[in-house]
């Protein structure tokens, strides 16, 4: 290792600041470099290397389209970031009250062994804020607790970085540099926010320099650079990010936000993004309905809208029921331990058909429940599901029987008739329905006491172009006698 390098990085460690990171690609030997020199220990939290599809599947609950992108880089970073919040803590009584709290994502493209129409590239997030652990906070995840740790800052802060690797270098020239430019750039972030004797500033003052970066590799035609100005800078809030997240949706910034199983936020508010959503490549029809697709591609997507106040076991065995009916009943791990190509997504409208309008305090115990758990979770703008077609192209909608009698009736439809708005509003986006039943009391002519009647999909009369976009579970697959309604009744009493 480079004298100068190695200076750069006992910089880092000397500093207040504690990082994750998560590397794709090219650069993540800057993990391993931290490692090599003492201190390591007081600075790195965490670090994760993610090379492979599948691995990048579980790390971001899906593959984007492009891996090597600014938005992927930001949710590297905030899955790093996460990771600092949640296992961060101050160790023995000379640890440091304060704390710069980092997480860092990368992702980069250097020279391969096959054509690549795009340029050899790196995207670098940092997101950093300052945490005390003298406030009286505790040491516990922000999505899971309503007390986070306590932040010395209200706001965490969001920058993006990118930089090219000169294009004729080797793959191990590019990845030194690259290397390089998140050691900089980590440390550069550390000065700005912290502050520091001149040794760090002389540091990075050196590694800029032409005459040190001449040293990297062969000459290039074009400037070689580490001091690069961010290309982005944002800010969130630290101390609750979920209410914050909620009110883009509420104030309009956006129709939905989503909350994976890490409870990570995706939205399309910076310097949050979208998650890349599939979409069947067909709709299902009469002759191919949403079953034959689903065991066609291996996938599914499933969305369960509902107001889950509370969420209870009825709702999460009803989607395990669904899960299973359009698997075939196939296990949820495929050979060679490869993720299952199954997701349920719970959604909250923040208005209800015949319902209402939901509080954001009401919405944020709402959605905790679920993060509490490892689920995921959306909250959108879309009361009909013609809008959350539009939201969730590709996925079915699990509902219960008494949903599904709404969605028939012609009263919600004012510009045109159920058949067409369902077959355009949601079998053309490739979506359909999964109907679970229940119990209902119902009093029979000339009897004073009701009887209980099971009552499911085939109770229901569909119009018969409409009929592929169903499936019903039938009683043995499905039949849990209980209701959001009747625990808060209980709950009430108590």
């Amino acid at each position: 290792m480079h004298a100068l390098r190695r200076d750069l990085i006992e910089s880092i460690h000397k500093s207040s600041a504690q990082l994750s990171a998560c590397i794709c690609g090219a650069g993540s030997s800057a993990i391993s470099s931290l490692t090599k020199v003492a201190g390591c220990t007081k600075t790195l939290i965490y670090a994760e290397t993610i090379y492979s599809f599948p691995a990048i599947d579980r790390a971001l609950g899906g593959i984007p389209k492009n891996v090597v992108s600014e938005s992927v880089a930001q949710q590297l970073a905030q899955r790093a970031f996460l990771h600092s919040q949640v296992l961060t803590k101050p160790v023995g009584d000379d640890s440091p009250a304060s704390v710069f709290l980092m997480g860092v994502g990368a992702t980069s493209a250097v020279q391969t062994n096959f054509t690549r129409a795009t340029k050899d590239r790196v995207h670098l997030c940092i997101w950093s804020t300052h945490v005390n652990h003298q406030l009286g906070g505790k040491n516990a995840d922000p999505y899971h607790e309503k007390e986070p740790l306590h932040q010395a800052n209200s706001r965490v802060r969001v920058q993006n970085f990118y930089a090219e690797p000169p294009q004729e270098w080797d793959r191990y020239q590019q990845d030194d540099y690259i290397e390089l430019f998140i050691l900089y750039n980590i440390a550069n972030v550390i000065l700005e926010e912290c502050g520091s004797s001149g040794e760090l500033d002389s540091i990075l003052r050196v590694l800029a320099s032409p005459s040190f970066l001449a040293g990297l590799g062969p000459a290039t035609s074009s400037p070689l650079l580490l001091s690069v100005a961010p290309i982005s800078n944002h800010s969130i809030s630290a101390i609750d990010p979920i209410t914050e997240a909620l009110e883009f949706v509420l104030n309009g910034k956006t129709k939905r936000v989503i909350f994976n199983a890490f409870g990570e936020i995706r939205c399309d508010v910076a310097p949050y993004t979208l998650e890349e959503h599939f979409k069947l490549e067909v709709s299902p029809t009469p002759s191919t309905n949403a079953v034959d697709l689903c065991e066609q591609k291996k996938v599914v997507r499933l969305v369960y809208p509902g107001s889950f106040r509370p969420l209870h076991y009825g709702h999460t065995e009803l989607a395990r029921a669904a899960l299973r009916a359009l698997t075939r009943g196939e296990p949820e791990e495929k050979e060679g331990g490869a993720r299952a190509r199954t997701q349920v997504t719970y959604e909250i409208a923040v208005s209800i058909l015949d319902k209402g309008n939901v509080s954001c305090e009401d919405l944020t115990s709402r959605v905790r429940q679920f993060l509490q758990h490892g689920d995921r979770i959306a909250v959108t703008n879309a009361s009909r599901f013609t809008e959350k077609a539009l939201l969730f192209p590709g996925h079915g909608f699990i509902v219960g029987v008494d949903t599904a009698r709404r969605i028939l009736d012609p009263q919600y439809y004012e510009e045109c008739d159920v058949v067409k708005a369902l077959l355009e509003g949601v079998g053309e986006r490739g979506c359909y329905f999964v109907v679970g039943g229940r119990t209902v009391a119902k009093k029979e002519p000339g009897k004073e006491e009701s009887s209980m009647v099971w009552e499911d999909l085939y109770s229901l009369e569909i119009p018969e172009a409409l009929r592929h976009l169903f499936i019903g579970l039938r009683e043995n697959e499905f039949h849990i006698d209980i209701s959001s309604t009747e625990l808060r009744a209980r709950q009430g009493k108590a």
